[in-house]
């Protein structure tokens, strides 16, 4: 990585002779060059850009004034950006706020960091020093945190409008009353452009009215004067109306606070909220690459598109890379591969609960993913989990189908460990994830002699940790045509006992064939359709099936 000389750039802009020009010297930091002082130059000819894929990229950054290149006249399009420097590029597109007492000792980095704190840019996102190569997961969270509240205020603002119709707003009697009584004191005009102060104004009006007693008036009437009654029955009317329109709108902006909350709790959650946004690009087919360190020409793609975020621009994005981002949030694809039917949900996948354990830890079971494949794209990055000759069967009949066109394979990958076989036990069934049957309910599939209903996975596929599959017989390794693990197998010539089995770790594929089309649920005499999603654990210790998800069939969706 080439190095800059601090002194030299100071010297070369040194006509800052203030303490607030020093601050900005100091914030733009040693990538930045003459930027900070002009306010962003002219796009240099960079001698190692031309014809790079992120040239235009890296001339609209440096025209924006928040990176600059080298003073060789290069810009390093390939060289790793640390993650100091990254931060820097970020705080100074988005024009955080400067310090406003820095001095020529201070480190240009200080006002950095404490600006990107104070707007909750960062928050200990990284580990380790601040002069090492960012990788692009790492940026992930960056880039998640500097779009959250602009989407935010959308979101707000969009559900406000929804549950505060302008129009109805003038024959809404509560809101009336609120707006005549003495106790709300701010401004009901900033309901869609700051709904969280007109909210925390309704608590404090809510806590005011809670105190008044009679004969303070809710207004001068005469009746009120005349009757002490009158103005008991009038503030409790004012009561009640602040408490309804409060819970009107907290109804309306709870939900985009808790998810604001959830999107950036984890790093795996933020790489699927920096993908689903097409902040975060992929590096291939379903690949993310995010343990690689970060180019200086990605970092400053990746910041261009947040200012264009940010500005209302929204990206087209490759599902495969958005699924293979939510697989590292929460184990499965399905929101991203299947909307039609998980895109629905009022809470989160419970990815927690698809663990089984059970005689003091000796048995054991996970399903460690839940992946959706489009069978018809052989370049689905998840397609080989499915063998080619994988047989099929619907629920009415045992007759086998390969697998066909114009369906989605939804699997669970799971991993069974028995470290001892108890005694007596003939056999162990293993972990599944079930879901609601769906079908044609048109006719139209069946009509047109195509399979018209969810089918299920005939034999488990029994695979190895890096993907290989072993042998589709039906008794490999134990594992029986009904997910069963034996502790004999079965042969040409009958049942043949393989050993009493004390010890057994093995990772199989159980799931289902859903094909393309509207389909849905058998009739919910009239109530919306939803989908739910059982894991069943250990059923021969007594488990039972646990609810990990239930989203609504989203009829306007068409897969």
């Amino acid at each position: 990585m080439k190095e800059r000389n601090d002194w030299k750039l100071l010297a070369r802009i040194g006509f800052y002779t203030t303490a607030a020009g020093v601050a900005a010297i100091l914030l733009a930091g040693p990538d930045s060059g003459a930027s900070a002082a002009t306010g962003g130059p002219a796009s240099p000819a960079f001698t190692d850009v031309s014809g790079h894929w992120a040239e235009e990229q890296i001339r609209t950054a440096v025209k924006a004034g928040f990176v600059n290149g080298f003073e060789d006249g290069t810009f390093g399009p390939d060289e790793p950006v640390t993650r100091e420097q990254f931060l820097g590029m970020a705080v100074r597109a988005l024009q955080g706020p400067q310090a406003s007492a820095a001095s020529a000792s201070d480190s240009w980095f200080a006002p950095v960091y404490q600006a990107a704190v104070d707007q909750a840019w960062y928050k200990d996102d990284y580990t380790g020093g601040w002069d090492l190569p960012i990788t692009r997961g790492e940026i992930a969270g960056t880039l998640v945190r500097v779009t959250e509240q602009p989407l935010t205020d959308k979101l707000l603002q969009e559900a406000v409008t929804a549950a505060f119709p302008a129009p109805s707003q003038a024959e809404n009697p509560d809101i009336q009353t609120v707006m005549a009584g003495p106790d709300f004191t701010g401004d009901w005009r900033l309901l869609y452009t700051d709904p969280k102060q007109v909210m925390a104004d309704l608590e404090q009006a809510l806590v005011r009215v809670k105190q008044r007693k009679p004969p303070e008036l809710l207004t001068p009437t005469e009746e009120c004067a005349r009757d002490e009654n009158m103005c008991g029955y009038a503030i409790s009317l004012e009561q009640g109306s602040i408490d309804k329109v409060l819970k009107m709108l907290k109804k309306a902006i709870d939900p985009i606070n808790k998810l604001q909350q959830a999107r950036t709790s984890s790093s795996g959650r933020m790489v699927y909220e920096a993908a689903s946004r097409g902040l975060l690009t992929g590096t291939g087919t379903g690949e993310l690459s995010l343990e690689a360190p970060a180019t200086r020409a990605q970092a400053v793609t990746f910041v261009n598109r947040v200012l264009a975020f940010n500005a209302g621009q929204r990206f087209t994005t490759d599902k495969y890379t958005v699924g293979a981002a939510e697989i590292m949030w929460h184990r499965t694809n399905m929101l991203t591969m299947l909307p039609r039917y998980f895109g629905k949900a009022e809470e989160e996948f419970r990815d927690d609960l698809l663990v089984a354990e059970a005689d003091q830890g000796n048995a054991r079971c996970e399903t460690e993913k839940f992946i959706v494949i489009d069978l018809d794209n052989p370049d689905d990055p998840n397609r080989s989990f499915i063998p080619e000759d994988a047989r099929w069967t619907v629920s009415d009949d045992r007759n086998e189908r390969d697998i066909q066109d114009s369906a989605y394979a939804v699997i669970a990958m799971n991993r069974l460990t028995i470290r001892q076989m108890p005694e007596g036990f003939a056999h162990i069934w293993g972990c599944s994830i079930q879901m609601t049957p769906v079908k044609d309910q048109t006719g139209e599939l069946q009509g047109a002699g195509k399979l018209d209903q969810m089918a299920y996975l005939r034999r488990n596929i029994t695979y190895k940790p890096n993907g290989e599959f072993l042998d589709l017989s039906y008794a490999q390794e134990g594992i029986n045509k009904y997910g069963e693990i034996r502790t004999v197998a079965e042969s040409d010539g009958g049942a043949k006992l393989v050993g009493s089995l004390r010890e057994f770790d093995t990772r199989y594929v159980t799931g289902f064939l859903i094909p393309k089309g509207d389909l849905s649920p058998d009739d919910f005499n009239g109530r919306p359709a939803n989908i739910t999603l059982y894991f069943t654990g250990l059923t021969d210790y007594g488990q039972g099936a646990n609810y990990v998800y239930r989203s609504y069939v989203g009829p306007s969706i068409h897969q």
